[in-house]
């Protein structure tokens, strides 16, 4: 009879080797007391995100503060995952909410409803109040449609510029415009203005008796000229030379706009 061979002792040290390696991790896992590994006997990295089960971290596990802003992806955190009143005025730093950061139309509805408006006699609103011209009588500056224009307490749009802007022919037709005596004039005085709510009306004022509203709003476009004759409507509607022509300085070109409407008297604030 053929026996087989007896095993070393090195044979014996490497079969016990093996079967503690194989069999160790179902004896930790059945052997380990609880709570007996903590954050001490995990080494250091070894437990990564995809090791971790969905949702198994939760806020109550979190140590306050651990979470700070270099701990958060970029863009994690967007509007639908923050609870409603959760970020209050107290939460915000000082100077954090930019005017670039609001939504334009939501400051434009707060505005409109934080401001005084004008009301007309029958109730109805003619605009918002943009300010009250100090005078004998009450002279109303009224927004509408994004220019500001000057009334009457009786409800008359007040031409407060006097005669009409300067045209470049006698028919005063054509493009009109506003009149500086240098660069450095037009862009102090106008320049800023184009886009802006500042407008420019006329109409005819001769023997009290008013006539139809024209309203034109600055522009960027600019003209030096020299002895340039010029013209103007008069309070009677005649077009007549200005008292500056021929004109030598810097015109500054208007934009027609739709022509305010008239009030209805009288006028109150409300």
């Amino acid at each position: 009879m053929r026996f087989l061979p007896r095993p070393t002792y090195a044979n014996v040290v490497a079969t016990l080797a093996i079967f503690i390696a194989l069999g160790g991790i179902s004896y930790a896992a059945t052997n380990l007391g609880k709570n007996s590994v903590g954050t001490k006997q995990i080494k250091k990295k070894a437990v990564t995100t995809p090791k971790i089960r969905k949702d198994a971290v939760t806020a109550p596990k979190l140590r306050k503060d651990a979470v700070a802003t270099p701990k958060i992806r970029k863009d994690a955190v967007t509007g639908a995952k923050i609870k409603q009143d959760a970020v209050g005025t107290s939460k915000l730093a000082n100077g954090a909410v930019t005017q670039g950061k609001v939504d334009p139309n939501l400051l434009a509805s707060i505005d409109s409803e934080a401001q005084l408006k004008v009301l007309n006699g029958d109730g109805s609103v003619l605009g918002t109040l943009a300010g009250v011209l100090p005078s004998g009588i009450p002279i109303f500056q009224v927004i509408i449609d994004g220019g500001i224009y000057t009334y009457l307490p009786s409800g008359q749009v007040y031409p407060f510029t006097g005669p009409s802007p300067a045209y470049k022919n006698n028919a005063c037709s054509g493009t009109a415009y506003v009149e500086a005596d240098d660069q450095a004039e037009a862009d102090l005085l106008f320049a800023n203005l184009a886009g802006g709510p500042s407008r420019i009306t006329y109409r005819t004022t001769a023997g009290g008796n008013l006539g139809p509203v024209s309203a034109w709003q600055f522009t960027k476009t600019t003209e030096n000229v020299v002895g340039q004759n010029l013209w103007e409507r008069d309070d009677t509607g005649a077009c007549v030379p200005t008292s500056s022509s021929p004109f030598t300085g810097v015109l500054i070109a208007l934009d027609p706009v739709t022509a305010p409407p008239e009030g209805i008297a009288p006028l109150t604030i409300g």
